[in-house]
């Protein structure tokens, strides 16, 4: 609730509240994060510190709360204005980096917002290099400061990351399979500053792809996508939404309505599975469960 009040001042002018004032929001708001509920083995539970996994106002809040951490720490104090954060500091939700010399200011940094937690459980991992070749990880890439002050930076996969992405045997259109290995190349050439970087990212991804039964994945990112002419014209076609079943009938319903000049335009998307065809069970679940607290 202090976290909210906090922020709400700073975004009055560009929040649209559909017709709601600020106290509306505050008291459903209020209302979703106190009454947090969730199933465990057939029992209801209410989640009485904190938000559970999953909840979609969960990052939202994590971000004004640490925000509102920040205003009182590092956001006022000259020191930590002057020197570090007039130099570089960024944070995605609760994943910081910034700039520091030994690894007791990068620790000084971080627990200066954290002390700022009336529960005390703000606790922050420090990554710091312990030499000049060694890179530290935020998000999903690696950096390494060099003496000249430049930054090297290349692709980053948690070790706990299991190795799974779209397969190549999974039924989807093989358009969607091309595009996914095209978006994680070009990601990875983003991210890499320069071609041993390269080199290095597009290796993990190799190990990935190959795992997922794609056997020459480089090759995919020199494809040609197919054009499409016109893309502005007016579109009077009858939208048809199908499931995909293979390339190969998908073709084939394709070449039918084009030779026989049938206003429709087809939309394939991945068919249900099989699990949530043979074994939905839900409608007979048992409705009754024991509440805990």
């Amino acid at each position: 609730s202090s976290g909210i009040n906090a922020e709400w001042p700073l975004r009055r002018e560009k929040l649209d509240l559909m017709g709601l004032n600020l106290t509306d929001v505050h008291e459903i708001l209020l209302h979703i994060l106190t009454s947090s509920y969730f199933v465990y083995n057939g029992t209801l539970w209410i989640q009485q510190d904190g938000l559970f996994m999953g909840l979609r106002p969960g990052p939202f809040c994590a971000v004004i709360r640490v925000y509102k951490f920040e205003r009182s720490s590092v956001y006022t104090d000259l020191h930590y204005l002057s020197v570090y954060l007039s130099d570089f500091y960024k944070r995605y939700i609760d994943d910081a980096t910034s700039t520091a010399v030994t690894r007791e200011e990068a620790l000084a940094l971080v627990q200066s917002i954290a002390d700022q937690d009336p529960d005390k459980k703000l606790k922050w991992e420090v990554e710091f290099p312990e030499n000049d070749q060694e890179f530290i990880p935020f998000l999903n890439t690696e950096l390494r400061v060099e003496p000249d002050g430049t930054v090297t930076s290349r692709l980053y996969r948690k070790p706990q990351q299991k190795d799974i992405t779209l397969h190549k045997n999974s039924c989807h259109p093989e358009s969607v399979k091309t595009n996914t290995v095209i978006n994680l190349y070009k990601e990875a050439d983003k991210i890499s500053s320069g071609p041993q970087e390269r080199e290095h990212s597009y290796s993990i991804l190799d190990r990935l792809m190959t795992r997922n039964g794609y056997q020459t994945p480089r090759n995919y990112s020199n494809r040609r996508r197919s054009s499409i002419s016109n893309r502005n014209r007016e579109d009077n076609r009858t939208v048809l939404k199908l499931d995909f079943i293979s390339d190969s009938i998908s073709n084939r319903i394709r070449n039918h309505i084009k030779q026989n000049n049938l206003p429709i335009k087809v939309i394939f998307s991945p068919a249900r599975k099989l699990r949530n065809i043979v074994c939905n069970n839900r409608p007979y679940d048992k409705r009754t469960c024991i509440i805990n607290s």
